[in-house]
């Protein structure tokens, strides 16, 4: 009778680790998607400050350019 016990205890731990390797692997899944979405939007938000800064310079020099023809 003990050993029975013992054997369920057994199956009962196995299960249980089966079930917390399952929700790792799931969880550990959907934080690396999350992960990725949030630095593609990081990439895009970066890239587009970056491309109004650039525009700006190049309106100044442009309007630099424009000043010095008339002068």
């Amino acid at each position: 009778m003990k050993r029975k016990k013992t054997l369920q205890e057994i199956v009962s731990v196995m299960i249980l680790l089966v079930a917390i390797i399952v929700l790792f692997q799931w969880y550990t899944t959907q934080n690396r998607e999350r992960i990725g979405e949030r630095n593609k939007n990081y990439a895009a938000d970066a890239a587009q400050i970056k491309a109004v800064h650039f525009e700006k310079k190049v309106q100044n020099h442009l309007a630099l350019i424009h000043f010095a023809s008339w002068a």
